[in-house]
């Protein structure tokens, strides 16, 4: 019998340090840490934007916008014709760097009107001088968030009478005009691309 109590205490007191135990080991102190974090995507803004409201696709515009009125048929080059147009660009909300190509195939119009010529200003003194074929008006890089409102103004001209050198071209605008050319195109090029870094 004492023995059988001696067990019942033993047991007793197994249970108990057994609770204890359990009870004292969650206030033992130990180091936590816990952080967290969120943000959100946001997508930076492209704008590129030609002629007001053209932001892909062609555009039109027109070479005789203000061509002078000397006697020749609306819409037809001559000799003594002149005039310019205005093509206006805007990337201002693009919040990413970029860089902006504006340039002009003249080629066909060049290359078959023999004294045709194209300028920077209103003078005809500043001529655009085409390579390849092509007139570049503007090729320039812009950092993000950059105004870039403008408008590019080209002139153009086919002289009355055009003398370098005391030699008047007569003669070969009236060749010209003998076997006209028609559909010469000029074409406007307007690129907007994207940079890799800041310029």
């Amino acid at each position: 019998m004492n023995r059988s109590w001696v067990s019942k205490f033993a047991g007793l007191v197994l249970v108990l340090t057994l609770i204890t135990t359990s009870l004292v080991a969650g206030t033992y102190a130990k180091y936590v840490t816990e952080v967290s974090g969120s943000d959100t995507v946001t997508v930076a803004k492209w704008s590129a934007v030609v002629d007001e409201s053209t932001t892909a696709g062609a555009i039109t515009f027109d070479l005789f916008d203000t061509s002078a009125d000397t006697g020749v048929v609306d819409g037809l080059i001559a000799p003594g014709t002149e005039g310019s147009f205005a093509l206006n660009y805007n990337t201002t909300g693009t919040q990413v760097a970029h860089n902006l190509l504006i340039s002009m195939d003249v080629a066909a119009a060049i290359e078959t009107v023999d004294n045709f010529a194209f300028y920077s200003d209103a003078s005809h003194t500043a001529e655009l001088v085409a390579s390849g074929g092509a007139i570049q008006l503007l090729n320039a890089d812009f950092a993000a968030g950059t105004t870039t409102d403008g408008a590019i103004n080209v002139y153009w001209a086919w002289p009355f009478e055009n003398a370098p050198g005391g030699t008047l071209n007569d003669a070969a605008d009236t060749v010209d005009g003998v076997t006209p050319v028609t559909g010469a195109a000029v074409t406007l090029n307007f690129t907007a691309t994207q940079l890799t870094s800041a310029p």
